[in-house]
Parts: C-alpha cells; sequence; structure tokens
C-alpha cells in the first residue's frame, strides 16, 4: 500500500494542493481527472518521484511499482490502448510481442487457427 500523507505543493505564490491524504492499495488502478493548472502532472511527479513537494511524505514499499501514463498526446498516437496499458507490465509485453512474430512467420497456416475440436 502506498501512503500520502499531507502532502502539498505549490509554484510561486500558487497553491495546487495541499493536505493530500491518500491510502493507495495494492494491485489497484486509480485514474485523477480534474482541471487544466490543477495539479495533476505535478502530483504525479511527486507521486513517481519526478519532484518533490513542498510539504508532506509519500511512503512506497520497495516492492511496489508506480506507473504513470504521461501526457502526450502524439507519443500513444498510433498505439493501441492495450499495447499502452500491457507495455507496463515488462514479461507480458515481451511474451505478446513474441507471439506477434510467431504468428507472422509464413510456415503458420489456417488450421493454426482451430480448436482442436474443429480439427478433423
Amino acid at each position: 500500500m502506498i501512503i500520502i500523507n499531507d502532502l502539498a505543493m505549490s509554484y510561486g505564490t500558487r497553491r495546487l494542493f495541499t493536505d493530500v491524504n491518500l491510502y493507495i492499495k495494492n494491485n489497484k488502478r486509480y485514474g485523477l481527472v480534474g482541471a487544466n493548472g490543477a495539479g495533476k502532472t505535478t502530483f504525479f511527479k511527486v507521486l513517481t518521484k519526478e519532484g518533490e513537494p513542498a510539504f508532506g511524505d509519500i511512503n512506497i514499499p520497495k516492492n511496489s511499482k508506480v506507473g504513470c501514463l504521461k501526457q502526450d498526446q502524439f507519443l500513444y498516437e498510433n498505439t493501441k490502448i492495450i499495447d499502452t496499458v500491457i507495455a507496463v507490465n515488462n514479461e507480458l509485453w515481451k511474451a505478446l510481442q513474441e507471439k506477434e512474430a510467431i504468428l507472422k512467420r509464413q510456415e503458420c497456416s489456417d488450421e493454426d487457427w482451430y480448436k482442436p475440436g474443429e480439427l478433423e
């Protein structure tokens, strides 16, 4: 579980967020929604250790992984959503890439797509 205590962040005199307290459970996915300039990107930078909070702390267990899909619409423009999501799991991504390479080989036939019960 990731524990966030009294997190605060400001730019100059502008406060982006204060008193953020969260318990992020293991094996769950979360989304963050807010208006432009509300501090969403800054919050994720602090959460992923790309930035330092003005106040508060984040406790991330050593065996935990935090992933964040960057806000770059052109970076993922030609990538299927499922591929983007799966890419964060290196083992699964490699297995799927290997599967795709096998399926592209010319020695694959139409019968490779049949279920065993459909074969004569």
